[in-house]
């Protein structure tokens, strides 16, 4: 067994929200698809990205147009398996301001993912990214690998765990 938080994976809307769709009932198309990647590397521990990074990317790469799959990578798969820094990676992570997921709903993308432990900050007890993200029914992923090594614009093809009511 395992939980359904181990490695990467995708948080459906029933996570935060009561009632919300449960990962197996999400229909697979979200999961396949047009995907950019903000480079979010030069973040401190323990902040948030804010609306401007999402608009530098777009004057950089052009628009992220509805349906698309935005990838924060915030460089912290670093510390994955990092030999003396190994244990950063549970604490002090970056993640997305309220300001920047109410503006990708707006843009209205199909799924939010980074490559942190959470799509919000650290210590974080209000979840701003994941109460705004997933009430506007758009999938949270976390725990994403390699977000370095791919283009800002690319395609993504993945699939969740089809835990029954996950």
């Amino acid at each position: 067994s395992l939980s359904e938080h181990s490695g990467t994976h995708f948080d459906a809307p029933l996570h935060f929200v009561p009632g919300g769709r449960s990962i197996d009932t999400v229909p697979l198309d979200r999961f396949f698809g047009r995907m950019v990647t903000i480079d979010a590397s030069d973040m401190a521990p323990d902040s948030e990205a804010e609306p401007e990074r999402i608009i530098t990317f777009e004057r950089q790469h052009g628009p992220i147009l509805p349906g698309d799959a935005v990838m924060f990578h915030f460089g912290w798969e670093r510390f994955w398996d990092h030999p003396t820094e190994g244990g950063r990676y549970v604490t002090d992570w970056p993640g997305l301001s309220r300001a920047a997921s109410e503006l990708l709903v707006a843009r209205r993308v199909r799924l939010v993912a980074c490559d942190c432990m959470s799509i919000d900050r650290y210590g974080s007890i209000e979840f701003p990214a994941h109460r705004t993200l997933l009430g506007a029914d758009i999938l949270v992923g976390e725990n994403f690998a390699n977000l370095s090594r791919v283009p800002p614009v690319c395609y993504l093809t993945t699939l969740p765990l089809p835990i029954e009511g996950g």
